[in-house]
Formats: structure tokens, C-alpha cells, sequence
């Protein structure tokens, strides 16, 4: 790996304003990195479209829009772990302990292990 890796251009140019869905939709800044330990740190805040329900009293972040976050946040850690070359998502599984009501969100992604084809 080299030092030289410019993680905020390649963030501006790749995967967040230069993304429609990143930009647009979960408009998810960038906040903190460290490409020696595979970490990320992102932010998504709360957007009325976000919610499940028309009924604010009721309404959740939409399980769908959760997914999406942790999608980005987790190949955005591997992303800057392999200096830009990334990867697809094989499998996502999300649980969801409790509804997220109505905030912002703050996710931090760990690369726990690069393979030949495969990040975890």
C-alpha cells in the first residue's frame, strides 16, 4: 500500500457527490478515516422521505434506507482499505434491534479482512 492514497478526492470523485444515490438520496458525508485500519467513519442525516409511515408519531427510518447506509459506510471501508479497488456487495444482512425514530445517523465500517476476491 502506498501513503499516498487521497481519500477525500477519491470520496468527491467516486463515491459521494460523484454518486447520484450517495449525494442525492442519503446525501452521506464523509467524516473520519484511517486507510491503515480500514475504517470509516460516515454521516447520514434524517430526511422526511426516509420515514415508512405519513403519520409522524409513527414513522421510522425506513429498514431499506438503513441497508443502503451500511452498504456504503461498509464498502467505502474497503474501498480506501484497497486503495480504490473495492468490490461489490455479496451479501448484506442488516438486523435491526430497534426503530431508528426520526435522526441523523452516524455509522463507522471496519475492514476486518482483504482476500484476493473478498473483503469482509
Amino acid at each position: 500500500m502506498t501513503s499516498d492514497f487521497d481519500v477525500k478526492r477519491y470520496w468527491e470523485t467516486s463515491w459521494g457527490p460523484a454518486c447520484p444515490f450517495h449525494a442525492d438520496v442519503l446525501n452521506v458525508e464523509l467524516r473520519d478515516w484511517d486507510i491503515e485500519a480500514g475504517t470509516v467513519t460516515l454521516h447520514m442525516p434524517y430526511r422526511a422521505c426516509f420515514d415508512n409511515s405519513g403519520v409522524a408519531e409513527e414513522a421510522v427510518v425506513h429498514g431499506g434506507v438503513l441497508a443502503s447506509f451500511v452498504d456504503v459506510c461498509t464498502g467505502f471501508a474497503l474501498a480506501i482499505k484497497t486503495e480504490g479497488k473495492g468490490g461489490v456487495t455479496v451479501n448484506l444482512q442488516v438486523d435491526c434491534l430497534a426503530p431508528v425514530r426520526r435522526t441523523a445517523l452516524t455509522g463507522t465500517a471496519r475492514t476486518v479482512k482483504c482476500g484476493r476476491k473478498i473483503g469482509v
